[in-house]
């Protein structure tokens, strides 16, 4: 338990069962951690829940909540300004208030993630079909292999993030939606 006191920027990672009444937070960043109560304190600048679960939150203002990937939180009578949703499903809002948008909250626009997808699978193929261009035309000049070295590496990054985003997103598909009440 912790109580009264002000911090800068923590970082927790892989915590359970902390508890924090009462404090001031300029920056809180929980990863992977859960059974966790934060209870009438206040962020400056904000909140980031990432692989959380069963986090409490309760009586705080939060300027920004960042949750990506988090499950079964639950947020009662606070004051949340901006969110950013990667993917959390789950949790459950009460009392919040918000003078943005809740259906960010509710689910992150499916549109939005196929078209971020499509957009990094398009950055790979033009990459891959240039660099077998600039590889077929038989240049022996070394700016053109570290071209097609370079561009053959952007394709496998590209390629990389698109399927990491997918498998994000059919990790935490088979969860019901936010709830806000």
């Amino acid at each position: 338990m912790v109580r009264n006191c002000e911090f800068g920027l923590l970082s927790l990672k892989k915590c359970k069962n902390f508890r924090f009444e009462s404090c001031t937070f300029e920056v809180l960043g929980l990863s992977k951690c859960s059974e966790m109560n934060v209870k009438n304190c206040s962020f400056n600048h904000s909140i980031e829940i990432r692989y959380g679960q069963n986090i409490h939150i309760q009586n705080s203002h939060i300027p920004f909540l960042i949750f990506s990937m988090s499950y079964g939180n639950y947020f009662k009578n606070c004051t949340i300004n901006k969110i950013f949703n990667y993917f959390s499903r789950a949790n459950k809002f009460e009392n919040i208030n918000s003078p943005g948008n809740f259906s960010i909250i509710l689910r992150e626009s499916l549109k939005k993630y196929y078209l971020k997808c499509l957009g990094l699978i398009i950055v790979g193929v033009i990459s891959l079909l240039s660099a077998i261009i600039i590889f077929s035309n038989n240049y022996a000049d070394s700016v053109d292999w570290l071209l097609v070295g370079g561009l053959s590496l952007m394709t496998i990054i590209t390629f990389t993030i698109t399927i990491a985003l997918y498998l994000d997103s059919r990790k935490m598909n088979h969860l019901s939606d936010n709830q806000v009440i």
